[in-house]
């Protein structure tokens, strides 16, 4: 019922709300107290107090509360929290766009628990907890001109492709980690690849899938200040894993590895897809290093028999 109710709800506009006379702190209090309680009711209870996150925000008085009081127990909530990580990130994820600056002082605690499901298979899961990290980059003060941002950006877009090319290499059996084994990397949790050929190449995939999400997920969104983007190091990354070749590896490894390369491409292609839509008209300088990325992918999914793979792109 109060989760209906709050979908129909705002806050009074009297200026003269306190934590003991707002309804809405009340309700807030005691569903984080069920979250400590009962884990049969985390998921409604998150849910309902992402919407009281949004109904607060509009009264200052509210808001204040809210960012002195309770955006820690909220957060302590959230990541001590093993079930509905869904609501509880889309929680999180409300959490920082409204009270980023206040967010921001958990933010090791926050980034341990956003890339404790970089493994999850789980779209919807990767998509929120992918956002979840993008908006912790900007959960500190901008300083002079933005210049923190700036750098958070920098570093943030930086690790992210460095990741996705030291996983590219991991999968093509290439020594090293990313461009000339020096990129610098997100810091994820170590991979425990299996022995077995196919949980090995799917644990890689799923990996692969997740850091694509949060790179798409990171130039989708918003930020603080202008995002300078690496093109030509991207449309680099996604040549190298459309030229990923089957043939130089063992008989056993081209058969699993053929059922699985064309996911990989298709995460390469959402990629390439996130850029062309950030870029807009200024993909055109590039246009035809993709035309060729396409034609490639084009080629290797003909009825050619030594070219076909087994998936629909």
């Amino acid at each position: 019922t109060l989760n209906l109710f709050c979908d129909h709800h705002s806050v009074t506009a009297t200026s003269l709300l306190t934590e003991k006379t707002c309804t809405e702190v009340t309700w807030l209090d005691q569903l984080l107290r069920i979250i400590e309680q009962d884990a049969e009711f985390h998921s409604e209870c998150f849910e309902i107090i992402a919407k009281l996150l949004k109904i607060t925000s509009i009264n200052p008085d509210t808001n204040k509360i809210i960012q002195s009081k309770y955006v820690q127990k909220i957060i302590d909530a959230i990541v001590g929290s093993s079930v509905s990580p869904l609501e509880s990130l889309n929680c999180l994820a409300i959490c920082f766009e409204l009270h980023g600056g206040t967010s921001g002082v958990y933010k090791n605690k926050v980034y341990d628990y956003c890339v404790s499901f970089i493994d999850v298979p789980d779209e919807g899961i990767a998509a929120k907890s992918a956002l979840c990290i993008h908006l912790l980059q900007q959960s500190r003060g901008g300083s002079v001109a933005g210049g923190v941002y700036k750098k958070c950006w920098a570093d943030f877009h930086n690790k992210t492709i460095g990741s996705l090319e030291a996983l590219l290499d991991q999968i093509a059996k290439k020594p090293g980690g990313g461009k000339n084994g020096k990129s610098e990397q997100l810091q994820l949790p170590e991979l425990e690849l299996s022995p077995e050929l196919l949980n090995r190449y799917t644990q890689l995939l799923i990996r692969l899938q997740n850091i694509v999400t949060i790179f798409c997920e990171s130039l989708k969104h918003p930020f603080a200040t202008t995002k300078t983007i690496q093109v030509f190091r991207i449309i680099s990354l996604v040549e190298d894993g459309v030229a990923i070749d089957v043939g130089k590896k063992s008989i056993s490894e081209n058969a699993v590895f053929s059922l699985l390369n064309g996911q990989i491409k298709v995460s390469l292609l959402n990629a390439l897809h996130s850029l062309i839509l950030c870029l807009g008209q200024n993909i055109i300088m590039h246009s035809k290093s993709v035309c060729d990325i396409l034609l490639s992918f084009l080629k290797q999914t003909s009825s050619n028999v030594n070219l076909k793979y087994d998936t629909n792109l």
